[in-house]
């Protein structure tokens, strides 16, 4: 019910949930759940302080050990699932994800989120859903590691590379591991 009220007509009571939320979350008083992608969708609100409000919330719950990381695969999905309730346009969904995804700084976060994204993106249902999630991991800073996972799940996503999109995805991700390893 909380989280609905995000949805709100009105800004103030977009923004009042929101600062409610926020304090619930961040002092612990509320597990985050799967609802945890109304909270993104403010990344893209049309108010300025909601968005900056948002994005303080995910900037404070990424200090909050594994919480981010592991709502994270949940939130990427349900934004790009076309059978949510709510549509959300690719534009939209890349700057959200910009955002989130930049808060995840540990390696060993990152590894893990490769593979997490290389197994949803193989239980995907549509193309849509193949490119958020190609997006998703052409936003990550690749290491040896995060490689050697992503061409360890290869079987994931290979036949997924015959849609364009995201296989230009995935020409971006061996451009950008190319251009930080050259001497």
């Amino acid at each position: 019910f909380l989280y609905a009220r995000l949805r709100d007509e009105s800004w103030k009571v977009r923004r009042n949930t929101l600062l409610v939320l926020s304090h619930l979350v961040t002092n612990e008083m509320v597990k985050v759940k799967g609802q945890i992608s109304e909270v993104a969708l403010c990344i893209v609100d049309e108010n300025e302080e909601i968005v900056d409000l948002a994005k303080r919330f995910f900037s404070e719950l990424s200090l909050k050990g594994n919480t981010l990381y592991n709502v994270l695969p949940d939130i990427i999905s349900h934004l790009s699932n076309p059978a949510s309730d709510v549509t959300v346009e690719e534009k939209n969904f890349e700057i959200i994800l910009k955002y989130i995804m930049d808060q995840i700084q540990k390696e060993k976060q990152l590894e893990n989120l490769v593979e997490k994204l290389c197994k949803r993106m193989k239980e995907s249902i549509c193309e849509r859903q193949w490119k958020d999630l190609a997006f998703c991991l052409s936003l990550l800073p690749w290491s040896d590691r995060s490689l050697r996972r992503l061409i360890d799940h290869a079987y994931c996503f290979c036949d997924r590379l015959l849609y364009q999109p995201v296989a230009t995805l995935f020409l971006n991700i061996v451009a950008t591991v190319t251009r930080s390893n050259k001497p």
